[in-house]
Order: structure tokens, then sequence, then C-alpha cells
């Protein structure tokens, strides 16, 4: 499998990932036990139709997108795995220009978010202004007065 990777701006990466021939043709198996078990195909029972028939029947075009939907998440993990942990990937990508072709493989691009890069600006010798260490008498006594009328029960005696 090639992959191409690199930094986009705004903390975004795009890998392009091409997934050979073989690896792409047992996704295409994969897809055909999945579809061959739905199909009414003449002369055979359900599940037992030949590849080669269910695509002259109803085209290859059948198999390819349960073929892609499978093989793009794994070829992609895959890659992310062959790269190394500077294009981590946050969220779910998104994908572009899936192309196959007969006889070919899978070439698709995926765009993500990656982890922010964190700089510290200077911090030490940063002053902070000192709070009071004391309250003022009258706070204290507001305070105490807020507090009475929130928590008191005002009840009627008879």
């Amino acid at each position: 499998m090639k992959v191409n990777a690199e930094t986009l701006e705004g903390n975004r990466a795009k890998l392009t990932v091409e997934v050979p021939h073989e690896d792409f043709e047992l996704s295409m198996d994969r897809a055909y036990r999945g579809a061959v078990k739905q199909l009414n195909i003449p002369g055979f029972r359900k599940g037992k139709a030949p590849r080669y028939i269910v695509e002259r029947l109803y085209g290859r075009e059948i198999l390819l997108e349960d073929a892609v939907k499978e093989a793009v998440p794994e070829a992609f993990s895959q890659a992310l795995a062959e790269v190394g942990d500077q294009y981590e990937c946050l969220g779910y990508p998104e994908y572009d220009g899936i192309l196959t072709e007969k006889g070919q493989g899978l070439t698709f691009t995926a765009t993500y978010d990656l982890r922010p890069e964190v700089r510290l600006g200077e911090y030490k010798g940063a002053a902070l202004p000192k709070l009071p260490e004391t309250p003022a008498a009258d706070a204290l006594d507001k305070r105490l007065a807020a507090m009475r009328d929130r928590y008191a029960r005002i009840e009627t005696v008879d």
C-alpha cells in the first residue's frame, strides 16, 4: 500500500492512499458473498451463482459500492499506522476522490483534523495581583445576611 501524507494549514492533514489490486479484490469477494445471498438469478439457487454471472447480469458496480465501503476505512486505519503518531487522526475523516478501475486498485484521499500543537508563551515571571487577605468587616455581615435570607423559612403562627 502506498501512502502519501501531507500537513495542511489549520491543524489538518491529508492522506493519499493507494490500495493494491490484490487487497481490493479481497473486498470485492466479500461484497460478492454478501450480495449473492440476496439476488435472484435464474438457473441458480439463492447464494450459489458464480461471481462472473452476477457481474454480467447486474454489472460490476453492484459490488463496488459495498467493497469500497469496507475497504476504505480499513485501508485508512492501516495507512495511519504506517505514517506514525505525527498524523494522529481526531474525529472522522472526509474521504474524497475514491477511484477504482477494473484491474486497478483503489485510490482515495482522506482529510482529517490533527491534534493541535500547543506552544507555551512566556509564563515565568508573570505577575498576578494579590488579593486582600482579610475581607472587609461589612462584607462578612452582608454575606451572613444574604445566607440568612436564603435559608430562612417563613412559618405562620396562630
